[in-house]
């Protein structure tokens, strides 16, 4: 065998060996320790894992007060948004199949019919370029498939993120369904007090219609914070992909401001450094090198094919070897280089602004946690003290009879409406802490993915053109 059969032979051993040995979990593995290192959280595809017992933690975070982290965790293991992003590790082992797949041989026949015996011909051939540029599209496969990887991870840090603000804000409506609960109770007491006064001769009819009026007010008030908090209860099942008995869980209270907060002298570059975005674009740049690389050699490569023929005249058989080759004379594949080279300029543009992108953000997230966090603190330390002072000297004048009873319940109404502040400031800090964390983990908030065919079936390193 020549040294040519030798290597055409090896590239073929190769490729049939790798085409039949892409595991079906491909990527799954390094999805999950990603995300695990990130969050702390494990992820589990269904599709890979279906036998895994994965109802009992569910059920068990359940039946505990459930916290954010908590709900996360139900989310990425229940969630069909997870599962959905899982699926693009399905089609980009898909991919790889394909890119390694050793080329089908063509088959070709002809009859003629004459005085004699008819002649037959037959040929059978193999495409030899498409073995030799084999080790080419493995790496552009490869590339795109870690390109999914990051995509992927990302996507469950959506679901992360998502989860948890859905969580404070559930928190937070029902904080205020009970602050609404004691402004019906203040007010029930000021309309019930207004209408004995009235019967005793002591107050006018206007006085009566006005606390019946703030009466009804406060009840509508919370009747819409009622719905308001049904309403962000079902969003957060949602998010976390439960229902039936799933859903008759309990949430831990909205917790105070942390005491301190974390260093954020750093966090730009840390972002940066973390980025999931950044990855997905640094990967289909690479990819597309490689594109631009593989055309390149197909544009410059003879199109080469090998095969046997046979042939038979007057019932004799005549075999022999066959070669056709397809010279590169007035196309060598200068749109698909051309087309790859500008995909990978786009890209490089797209790195570049989401590089401004998340610096802005982590800028604007840092500088919104520290703003929420002082708000919070200014109303649990000063204003919520204050107010309290002030239902108490007021409560000591109506004992002194120097002020009336409705004074003194419109301080109480005073002190719930500052409390109520309270509770909106308090989801505002929650929220950006979330948003912030989920940019240090890798994720810019709210940011269009790069799609898959951006970069066809591969990226990797920029380097390789």
């Amino acid at each position: 065998m020549t040294e040519l059969g030798r290597r055409l032979a090896s590239v073929g051993l190769g490729a049939a060996l790798l085409s039949g040995c892409v595991a079906h979990d491909i990527g799954y593995g390094d999805v999950q320790s990603a995300v695990e290192e990130r969050t702390g959280h494990r992820v589990r595809w269904n599709h890979v894992e279906s036998d895994q017992p994965g109802d009992s933690v569910t059920q068990k975070l359940l039946g505990q007060p459930l916290s954010a982290d908590a709900a996360a965790q139900v989310a990425l293991l229940n969630a069909p948004e997870a599962q959905a992003a899982f699926e693009e590790l399905g089609v980009s082992r898909a991919e790889l199949v394909g890119a390694f797949h050793l080329p089908n041989p063509s088959a070709e026949a002809a009859v003629r019919f004459g005085e004699s015996t008819p002649e037959v011909e037959l040929g059978v051939m193999l495409d030899l370029t498409d073995l030799v540029l084999l080790p080419w599209r493995k790496q552009q496969a490869e590339g795109a498939h870690q390109a999914a990887q990051a995509r992927v991870a990302g996507r469950l840090l959506d679901v992360v993120f998502s989860t948890k603000r859905a969580f404070f804000e559930y928190q937070a409506a029902e904080r205020r369904v009970q602050m609404r609960q004691s402004l019906v109770q203040a007010a029930d007491a000021a309309r019930a007090l207004a209408e004995r006064l009235r019967e005793a001769g002591n107050i006018p009819q206007l006085s009566v219609m006005v606390e019946r009026a703030r009466y009804d007010e406060a009840r509508l008030e919370l009747a819409r914070a009622e719905a308001a908090s049904t309403a962000a209860r079902e969003r957060l099942n949602q998010h976390m992909g439960v229902w039936g008995h799933g859903t008759h869980w309990r949430a831990a209270a909205l917790a105070e401001p942390e005491a301190a907060l974390e260093n954020l002298a750093d966090v730009e570059q840390r972002a940066l450094k973390a980025s999931l975005d950044l990855q997905v674009a640094q990967h289909d740049y690479a990819a597309l090198a490689r594109r631009a690389n593989l055309a390149t050699v197909e544009g410059l490569l003879p199109e080469l094919k090998a095969g046997v023929s046979a042939e038979r005249q007057e019932n004799e058989w005549g075999v022999g070897p066959a070669v056709e080759l397809e010279l590169p004379v007035f196309y060598q594949g200068q749109g698909e280089v051309a087309r790859a080279e500008a995909e990978m300029r786009r890209v490089q543009s797209q790195h570049r602004s989401l590089a401004v992108r998340v610096r802005a953000a982590v800028r604007a997230a840092s500088r919104n946690l520290v703003v929420a966090r002082d708000a919070a603190l200014h109303y649990r330390d000063r204003l919520l003290p204050e107010r309290a002072r002030i239902v108490e000297e007021t409560q000591l004048m109506y004992n002194a009879m120097s002020v009336g009873a409705f004074e003194l319940l419109q301080a109480k109404r005073d002190q719930v409406q500052t409390e109520t502040a309270y509770v909106d400031t308090l989801e505002d800090y929650w929220i950006a802490k979330a948003e912030l964390e989920q940019l240090l983990l890798g994720r810019l908030v709210g940011v269009a993915p790069l799609e898959a065919s951006a970069a066809g079936p591969a990226p990797a390193s920029a380097d390789a053109h």
